[in-house]
């Protein structure tokens, strides 16, 4: 984890210096893919989540409606692998990005859609699919006239709903409902390239 943020905090840093001379405009299509860290918790009654945090991506496209807001979709997600259990959790939301400041390059983002959690193992897996939200914040670093480096934090979460467990066991698989409570909660801290 340590590796990842050094990677991340040094691409803010040596991008920093070369900003200055490019002023922030937005207009028209854009879109942007970005990787950091990040880490997704199962919650509910019976869960015992011990997720870590791991590598994480995100995609997100879109328009332009005026020099503060913007609006697409995104896709975000998140993968760890601890002892034998492999955990994943993404995430597809509408988003809307609001610039408080036109001229200057801080935003704040929201969303909704739909997240996911799978867990599994060589045996079982268990999953849930709920929808969800997503708040984050960011910084557009211009890096030329069509470019920008942006530092973004995004925080997700989900509704209540089933958790569902599936047994694997002499070719034939069970399933079933284990929890009625479950759901998802995720962060991520990356470094995304934007193409405006």
């Amino acid at each position: 984890m340590s590796r990842l943020l050094l990677i991340a905090a040094a691409m803010v840093l040596f991008v920093t210096p070369v900003t200055a001379q490019h002023p922030n405009t937005r207009q028209g299509f854009w879109y942007g893919f970005g990787f950091g860290v990040g880490s997704g918790h199962l919650n509910c009654e019976i869960c015992n989540d011990q997720s870590g945090t791991d590598l994480a991506a995100s995609i997100r496209a879109g328009g332009t409606l005026s020099e503060s807001w913007l609006v697409g979709a995104e896709l975000d997600g998140w993968t760890n692998s601890q002892d034998i259990a492999t955990r994943r959790s993404w995430s597809a939301f509408a988003v809307a990005l609001w610039y408080p400041w036109p001229a200057r390059a801080a935003y704040v983002k929201g969303g909704f859609g739909v997240t996911g959690y799978r867990a599994s193992d060589s045996v079982d897996v268990i999953s849930t699919t709920r929808p969800g939200g997503i708040l984050g914040v960011g910084y557009e670093w211009r890096i030329g006239k069509n470019y920008s480096i942006n530092p973004y934090f995004n925080f997700q979460y989900s509704l209540s709903g089933n958790l569902n467990f599936e047994h694997t066991e002499d070719n034939t698989v069970t399933t079933s409902i284990i929890a009625g409570d479950a759901s998802v909660s995720s962060f991520q801290f990356g470094v995304a390239l934007v193409i405006h």
